[in-house]
């Protein structure tokens, strides 16, 4: 192949073309370029017909438009018209418009709100316009009075988001109950919440978890929290000096409202003037009933010497058992709960449990239609299943096989402290206790010695017997017991067990003593909780002081409850007869150092009462509203890009 000849004047456009391609690459290698800054502005309302906040309205149809593309977020969720209405509105948003249309026939002298909460944003960047609600009146007057404040849970103090909040003005309990409440709005991640566009008068406030959305407390199992004091709607003017000018009377309000001189077409008067409305501090605190119907929901009889009944709650005792077709005496049985919600019956009477069908009858508590728990005796009849022989793995029948025993401590915060509770846990009844098969040691140097102890049976489970000892600090002990020694009811004898537990020593461990002052009275409990915020151990309240000993050396918090009815727990509330019972939250942590008692003093009040939870215990953080600075995170790579080149 002949060679291809370049004249100078086609070498040099070769090398301008190589070095326009370098520098191209070089500019390109800086950065890809963008669009432009960000936009971090919500939409903005440029128009409304009918106007906002007009009055003598009635139009049916409403449009809003706005100075760019929108969208509304959880449309069912997040519009709530008031008054509430029993057909649906139908709602849309196109470009930068949406339309309303209200389906119910209009109301005279009424004043209504189409509440977006935070559920109205522009399209592209999903910036929210933060409570944003539209109002109009069908009257001669708006009504402009708002009602603010917060709902957190009454036990945790967390703030309880998304759940309704409205008003009554009814003083019968049963408006909450059977009438949709006058007006609407939703609680924002902080619990936060603000009804606008109120009648001057007096209400209730209310909280719901509305799970039917009928707008009134119709389900015992739906989260709720309601105000037992009746709030006056007020608003006050101040100058921009903060002086308070007056206090304004519905028609000076509603000629505000009207109007809207103050932000449209803003005087020398106004401009130094802004309104505030009370009440905005308004305290809802949020529980749930935990109600559950009772009755029965299953029965089975998994072996020929068992029954087991399942309910849907847990009942207060253990439902009796009355045999039929048979003699009933005292120990036919024995009743071990099972969880919160199943009862075991172990048959102890061989002629009882050797029967192919069993015939009995139970009483236990049942839910009637209004939800009152009433005695139910329900017969029941329950056959013996069929189970195969269990076979060694030689393949010989097994006839006797051996019953389950264990050796438990406590696995919570006292464990391996002399506060640690130890036990023996058979798998059957038996017949009785033979404590010279059981044996407690302590080590000294390398032997055993042994020890006094005592077998005490748990009232609660006649399966379990908690070891007595005089447990020493910073000493081992072994608990012991011999094989084929505890014999059930069923004829199976025990197989051997041993455990050894380490007990810490003084030093190991450190207690902490509060001293409480304020509104800690005799009815004051204290919990103890980790750094998850979960309770570890608790004290009632003696002589105004609460002492936790044998405490591992960590972090604690400590939240505190007035046990009203003495019940020994935290209860909710009962609508409309009872509130939550309070708690309060130590505001700071307690690191605790091993071999040192802690003492501080804690006085309860509910000054910050929303605040009194430490942040490091929190479980609803929410979201930081300080959002990113787009713009000024593209002006600083332009900045560097610009340096580059």
């Amino acid at each position: 192949m002949g060679r291809i000849r370049l004249g100078s004047l086609q070498i040099a456009s070769v090398v301008a073309v190589v070095i326009g391609m370098w520098l191209f690459s070089a500019c390109a290698n800086m950065g890809a370029p963008e669009g432009g800054p960000y936009d971090v502005t919500p939409p903005r309302l440029i128009k409304a017909t009918p106007a906002e906040g007009s009055t003598r309205q009635r139009a049916d149809k409403i449009t809003l438009l706005f100075d760019e593309a929108v969208q509304i977020l959880n449309q069912n969720e997040t519009v709530i018209v008031s008054p509430l209405q029993i057909q649906q509105p139908k709602i849309a948003a196109y470009g930068r418009t949406i339309s309303i249309e209200l389906r119910d026939p209009l109301r005279d002298s009424t004043t209504y709100t189409i509440d977006f909460t935070n559920g109205l944003a522009d399209n592209n960047e999903s910036n929210i316009l933060e409570n944003f609600c539209y109002a109009f009146s069908t009257g001669e007057l708006l009504d402009t009075m708002q009602i603010a404040g917060r709902v957190v849970d009454a036990l945790t103090l967390e703030p309880v988001a998304g759940v309704f909040v409205g008003i009554h003005e009814s003083e019968a309990d049963t408006a909450f109950t059977k009438t949709p409440m006058l007006r609407v709005t939703l609680t924002g991640e902080d619990g936060s919440f603000t009804l606008k566009n109120l009648r001057d008068g007096s209400y209730r406030v209310f909280a719901l978890k509305d799970s039917d959305r009928d707008f009134t407390y119709s389900q015992l199992n739906e989260g709720v929290a309601f105000s037992e004091d009746w709030f006056r709607t007020e608003v006050l003017a101040t100058s921009s000096f903060g002086d308070s000018l007056a206090a304004h009377d519905h028609e000076h309000d509603h000629a505000v409202g009207e109007g809207e001189e103050m932000h449209t077409k803003p005087d020398s008067i106004a401009s130094q003037m802004s309104l505030h409305y009370l009440p905005d501090d308004v305290l809802l605190r949020y529980y749930t009933s935990g109600f559950q119907r009772e009755y029965l929901s299953k029965r089975t009889r998994p072996d020929s010497v068992r029954v087991s009944l399942q309910f849907n709650s847990r009942p207060d005792t253990i439902p009796p058992l009355r045999l039929l077709g048979g003699q009933n005496h005292a120990d036919w049985y024995k009743a071990v709960r099972n969880g919160e919600k199943e009862v075991i019956y172990w048959l102890t009477d061989k002629e009882v449990y050797s029967r192919d069908t069993l015939v009995f009858s139970v009483t236990y508590p049942k839910s009637d239609s209004l939800n009152i728990s009433r005695p139910q005796t329900d017969t029941l009849r329950l056959a013996k299943p069929k189970v195969q022989p269990r076979r060694t793995a030689r393949g010989e029948q097994n006839a006797v096989p051996m019953m389950s025993i264990g050796l438990h401590n406590s696995s919570s915060i006292a464990s391996g402290t002399p506060a640690d509770t130890l036990s023996i846990v058979v798998g059957q009844p038996v017949l009785r206790i033979d404590t010279a098969a059981v044996s407690v040691a302590r080590r000294v140097d390398t032997l055993w010695r042994d020890v006094p102890f005592a077998l005490q049976a748990d009232s609660l489970n006649p399966l379990r017997f908690v070891v007595r000892a005089d447990w020493q600090m910073g000493q081992e002990y072994r608990v012991r017991v011999d094989s084929a020694r505890w014999h059930s009811v069923y004829g199976q004898w025990n197989a051997p067990e041993e455990q050894v537990f380490s007990f810490l020593a003084e030093s190991e461990l450190a207690s902490l003593r509060l001293r409480l002052t304020g509104l800690a009275d005799s009815t004051a409990v204290v919990e103890l909780l980790n750094k998850g915020g979960d309770p570890v151990a608790a004290q009632k309240a003696v002589g105004g002081e609460v002492l936790f000993s044998y405490l591992k050396p960590g972090e604690y918090y400590a939240r505190l409850y007035l046990d009203e009815n003495g019940n020994g727990r935290w209860d909710g509330g009962d609508y409309p007869t009872r509130q939550p019972e309070w708690t309060f939250y130590y505001p700071q942590a307690f690191t605790l150092r091993k071999n040192w008692q802690q003492a501080e003093d804690w006085s309860v009040t509910r000054d910050h009462y929303t605040e009194q939870k430490p942040e490091a215990i929190r479980k609803v953080k929410p979201a930081s509203r300080q959002k990113r600075d787009l713009n000024r995170e593209y002006e600083e790579r332009m900045a560097r890009r610009t340096k580059k080149k």
